[in-house]
């Protein structure tokens, strides 16, 4: 009896990861998660930039944010904006020259990428834990008091 719970209870959860990553979920597929991965052409459409943002930088994957805009500039001054949706998911097929340069902003608040992101796969460094030397997922405060306990906990860990 145990072993068969224990079988149903691992069948589930294989289902579940499964369902996760659904391609009729379209653009609320699998937040937080390194889009190019799969959108790279041999798996499923390939994208140039991809990714998901958040209020803070260590927000669980879940709680992507609506509405923030990402403007991606390439090195041949092409403009890119793209509008993250409801799961916070944005991305584009649309070409960009390399280096570009990356600014996510929602109402008033902005957070500027300081270097050159090395590619278009933007939940491949900035996750939780981060990687690469990025501040965790990526993300733009939207209240003052977000950008405030950002900005302390930024000048807390430099010292």
């Amino acid at each position: 009896m145990k072993t068969a719970r224990l079988l149903a209870g691992v069948a589930t959860l294989l289902v579940l990861g499964l369902a996760a990553c659904v391609p009729s979920d379209g653009p609320s597929m699998l937040p937080g998660e390194d889009c190019l991965l799969c959108h790279n052409g041999s798996r499923a459409t390939a994208w140039t930039v991809s990714g998901t943002v958040y209020s803070d930088p260590n927000a669980p994957s879940y709680a992507g944010e609506e509405g923030a805009q990402i403007i991606v500039t390439g090195a041949d001054g092409k403009v890119l904006t793209l509008m993250s949706n409801s799961v916070g998911n944005f991305y584009t097929a649309e070409e960009i020259a390399k280096p570009f340069a990356v600014v996510v902003q929602r109402g008033s608040f902005k957070m500027v990428m300081t270097a050159p992101p090395s590619s278009g796969a933007c939940s491949s460094c900035h996750t939780v834990p981060a990687v690469a030397g990025a501040p965790g997922r990526l993300f733009v405060p939207y209240t003052a008091t977000a950008a405030t306990r950002f900005m302390q906990n930024a000048l807390a860990r430099a010292r």
